[in-house]
C-alpha cells in the first residue's frame, strides 16, 4: 500500500470547518471572530489523530500538541510553551506570558490532541478560553465522545465561544473505496458492494481495521493478479485479515 494520506469524508468536513480561519493565519493575522474555538469529537478508530498530525504537517502555522492524561494546569502550560518554542519558565503566570505573547506576535492555529482531560475539567477548559480570548487564535480541541455536552456545561463562556463541531464518523463505503483506490498498488477496481464487505469485516469502520483487510486484499490480488476481486480472492483475505 502507499504511503500517502488520504481525505476521507472527515477529513474533508474538518478542512472546511477551518477554512474561514486560514487566510488570516497565512496572512499572520489571528481569525476577525470570537468564535475560534473547534471541536472535532468521535470514537477510537475515526481518524482524528491521523488528521491532526496530518494538518500539522500541511499547515506551517499549525502547533500539534498532545494532551496527557494526568494534565493539570501548570503541565499544561509547560507543554504549550514548549511547543511554541519558548522556553519553559518556572511558573505558570510567566508561562501564560510567554504563550500570549508568543501568539500576539505570532498568531498560530493550535491543535490539541487527545483532549478529553481538558474538556472535563473546568481549570484547564478555561485557561485555554483565557489564551483563545487575549490572543484570538483558534484552538482546536479533539474529544472521543461527549466533549460538547461537558463544555456546555462546565464553561458556557468557553462553549459560546465554539464556532465549529466536525463529529467523527466510521468510515463509509465510499471511504473504503477511496482508500483502496488511492493506496492499493494493484489495478483491480474495488466495488460498493465489495467496500461494503471490508466494512462489515472490519467491525464497523475502524480505520486501522480496514487498513489491515485492504493490505490482505492487495497481497491476495498481487499473488494473482488475473483474478482480479473476485469473491473467492476476497474470501481467502477476510480470513487472514483477523
Amino acid at each position: 500500500m502507499k504511503d500517502i494520506f488520504v481525505t476521507t469524508d472527515n477529513v474533508k468536513r474538518t478542512l472546511a470547518a477551518l477554512d474561514p480561519l486560514c487566510p488570516a493565519l497565512e496572512q499572520g493575522l489571528p481569525p476577525a471572530t470570537g468564535r475560534g474555538l473547534v471541536l472535532l469529537e468521535g470514537r477510537t478508530g475515526t481518524g482524528k489523530t491521523m488528521c491532526c498530525e496530518w494538518l500539522a504537517t500541511q499547515l506551517w502555522y499549525a502547533t500539534y500538541v498532545r494532551t496527557m492524561k494526568l494534565w493539570n494546569g501548570p503541565w499544561m502550560l509547560e507543554d504549550l510553551a514548549a511547543a511554541l518554542g519558548l522556553a519553559v519558565r518556572g511558573s505558570s503566570k510567566a508561562n501564560l506570558r510567554a504563550i500570549q505573547e508568543e501568539l500576539r506576535r505570532r498568531p498560530r492555529l493550535i491543535i490539541l490532541d487527545e483532549a478529553d482531560r481538558v474538556v472535563q475539567n473546568l481549570r484547564l477548559l478555561e485557561t485555554l478560553r483565557d489564551i483563545y480570548d487575549t490572543t484570538k487564535c483558534p484552538i482546536v480541541m479533539v474529544s472521543e465522545g461527549g466533549g460538547l455536552a461537558a463544555i456546555e456545561r462546565k464553561s458556557p463562556r468557553t462553549w459560546r465561544r465554539l464556532g465549529q463541531v466536525v463529529e467523527y464518523a466510521t468510515l463509509s463505503a465510499r471511504d473504503v473505496q477511496q482508500l483502496w483506490a488511492e493506496l492499493a498498488e494493484v489495478q483491480a477496481p474495488l466495488s460498493l458492494e465489495q467496500a461494503e464487505q471490508v466494512l462489515k469485516h472490519s467491525q464497523g469502520g475502524s480505520i486501522g481495521e480496514v487498513m489491515v483487510t485492504l493490505d490482505e486484499l492487495e497481497r491476495k490480488v498481487r499473488a494473482n493478479p488475473e483474478r482480479g476481486l473476485t469473491p473467492k480472492v476476497m474470501e481467502l483475505a477476510f480470513r487472514r485479515a483477523v
